[in-house]
């Protein structure tokens, strides 16, 4: 589904956010646990299958930055505007692309292969290994 970012706040929403990966992916490898990216958007992606989200950000309420299923991954931020941290995403979706162990591995679902780190489950996000000092959760 595509939803309308919540009543009340302005919109667009221009700016940066934090955005938190809900489980290890190869689209975010070399960044911290937690990177901003900038956002300009009045909707956001929510879908059926809540195992498909694979980053959050915050504006009034959580909402899906990354999504991912087999081997789509979409970003609801624009990398190109957002510096260092964009390079890197574009760089680790050119990783993924030119080596077929991580494509099989988007492929096969990331969060399979780090299911049995998780201990941490956040509403609408696959359960991962996270610390509860996690300002969304």
């Amino acid at each position: 589904q595509v939803k309308l970012l919540p009543p009340g706040l302005p919109v667009p929403h221009v700016g940066w956010n934090l955005v938190r990966p809900c489980f290890s992916h190869p689209l975010f490898d070399g960044l911290a646990d937690g990177a901003y990216f900038y956002f300009t958007h009045s909707y956001y992606v929510l879908p059926d299958d809540p195992a498909h989200i694979l980053a959050l950000a915050e504006y009034g309420q959580a909402f899906t930055a990354a999504a991912v299923k087999e081997n789509l991954v979409g970003v609801q931020f624009h990398p190109e505007m957002s510096g260092a941290a964009g390079l890197r995403i574009f760089s680790n979706f050119g990783k993924i692309i030119a080596d077929p162990e991580l494509l099989q591995l988007t492929r096969s679902g990331a969060k399979r292969k780090y299911a049995d780190q998780a201990n941490y489950t956040l509403p609408g996000c696959a359960k991962r290994p996270r610390s509860e000092r996690d300002p969304l959760y």
